[in-house]
Parts: C-alpha cells; structure tokens; sequence
C-alpha cells in the first residue's frame, strides 16, 4: 500500500475550469436549488430570534438610526452633502459584507 515516490499515478484528476469562471447558464437552470440553499440559511439564522427573518431587514436600519443620532446630531460630524442616513447605511453594508468574508 505504500508508493514510493518515483511510482507515477494511474489518473490524474483535475478541474476543467478555473474556480473563478462561473457558468449562468448552470445557476440558473438549478436557480430552484440555490433558492432552497437561501432559504434554509436563512431560517436556520435567524431561526432563535423572536422576530424571525425581520431582524434580517430591521437591525441595520436600526443601527442607521442610531450613528445618524449619534454622528449628525450630537456630534455635529459633516457628510460633505451625502445625506446622513443613505451614508450610514451604506456604511453598515460595507462593514457586513467585510464582516462576513
């Protein structure tokens, strides 16, 4: 059961594409799976939660709330014409998409 090293492989198994190349054409015929996939993380998530798949939508929109009270009403930070809300949510998105990867 041991090789040595010079002993060559009988097979050789490796990809036909790279692993950044994606085929639409595949996704979308098993779109019906990749949304099962979705919902199935999604349930098991947030399934602890009392409000569910809510708290999906309503913490980062709390959290908005919250810097914009904070950072523009208190502490009196300029936004350089960006409306105050719209930067902070962009700003929580940014952070949980890094926050995930």
């Amino acid at each position: 059961m041991n090789k040595t090293k010079n002993e060559d492989w009988l097979f050789e198994i490796s990809p036909k594409k790279s692993a950044l190349e994606i085929n639409f054409k595949e996704l979308w015929h098993y779109r019906d799976l990749l949304m099962l996939f979705v919902k199935r993380d999604i349930v098991t998530f947030y399934k602890q939660t009392v409000l569910g798949p809510i708290w999906f939508i309503i913490q980062p929109l709390l959290t908005s709330v919250i810097q914009f009270i904070i950072f523009s009403k208190i502490a009196n930070i300029p936004s350089d014409g960006v409306p105050y809300f719209c930067l902070y949510l962009r700003v929580i998105f940014c952070g949980s998409i890094f926050q995930i990867v």
